[in-house]
């Protein structure tokens, strides 16, 4: 294959990997990285050890964290070696990497099923997409935590990956989503994990503050710029300041009561407010969130990605 039809191929691969996992998205037991997700859960459960000392505890998490990152990367590494069209791998890897049909579908049926009065099932289907303690949620809770889940994941399960493939290759891609995938296994917003997650916590951290920095910016320019700037700056009273910048400007694009007090394990959890003081959320403005979402993403491919890929090809090649 000569260069400019590669250069063309590689500028459309990420098109073709959105396209269909916007279109197709694999159920979950079809999907590679859900064993991903169970072998994190089991060796969790084998050296995450209450018993042992802090140090002892975060050595672990350590350790977990090399093995579980490292052999994917060698894997996927020796593959690439042996295929005869190493381009067409990075594009089903990416298309594997990217999350974005589950996450949307699953949370738009969560809020279809409060309007049809089945808060039980909408409690259940929100608790695959989300940390804390589902079983006690009321109608506005659930909307309230199902709008807070559908900016957060597609955020660093989606935005993410595409930042890190444009600024790092496949590679790049990989390891930011093999962290982000730990992050919500070993979360420490579980108080089992308080000290195993802080390695991946860290790392993670960092590696989404540039990303979400962009994507807020970008969804202010959505709505009422002046209200949702202003909501971004109060990012800084959440845990994480890039996590709250984007909660507060889809409080704002609500005009609705986001953060407050929730369970994890059974354990409280205080967050900051965002938006209007006791304006829950409405189900029916969940759509609103869903289209802005989409908009956001187009920007985000435009504006952000593709420049990247771009320098890259200038600088470096592909």
């Amino acid at each position: 294959m000569n260069e400019q039809w590669l250069s063309v191929v590689v500028v459309l691969l990420p098109l073709f990997a959105i396209s269909a996992e916007w279109l197709i998205g694999l159920p979950g037991y079809w999907h590679p990285l859900y064993y991903f997700r169970l072998i994190a859960e089991l060796i969790a459960q084998r050296v995450n050890r209450p018993e042992n000392g802090v140090s002892q505890q975060r050595l672990a998490g350590h350790l977990s964290l090399l093995l579980m990152v490292s052999l994917p990367v060698i894997t996927y590494w020796g593959l690439s070696v042996l295929a005869d069209m190493p381009l067409l791998l990075n594009g089903v890897l990416l298309f594997f990497l990217l999350c974005w049909r589950p996450v949307m579908r699953d949370l738009k049926q969560t809020v279809a099923k409060l309007a049809d009065q089945q808060e039980p099932l909408a409690r259940i289907q929100l608790s695959a997409w989300v940390l804390r303690d589902t079983h006690q949620l009321q109608q506005a809770q659930i909307t309230a935590a199902a709008s807070e889940s559908l900016i957060l994941n597609l955020a660093h399960s989606w935005f993410g990956v595409l930042f890190w493939y444009a600024l790092g290759g496949v590679y790049g891609a990989l390891v930011y989503r093999l962290i982000d995938i730990l992050h919500q296994c070993w979360n420490r917003k579980k108080p089992t994990f308080g000290h195993f997650g802080q390695p991946v916590d860290i790392i993670h951290q960092w590696l989404c503050w540039l990303p979400d920095q962009l994507i807020s910016l970008l969804m202010c320019c959505f709505g009422a710029m002046g209200k949702n700037w202003q909501q971004r700056r109060l990012g800084f009273r959440w845990k994480r300041t890039s996590s709250g910048q984007l909660v507060g400007i889809c409080a704002c694009w609500l005009n609705a009561e986001l953060g407050g007090q929730r369970f994890y394990q059974g354990k409280a959890c205080s967050s900051a407010l965002f938006g209007p003081i006791n304006h829950p959320p409405l189900a029916r403005d969940f759509s609103l969130l869903c289209q802005r979402c989409y908009f956001v993403a187009c920007c985000f491919l435009l504006w952000v990605v593709y420049p990247i890929l771009l320098c890259r090809y200038l600088v470096f090649g592909f």
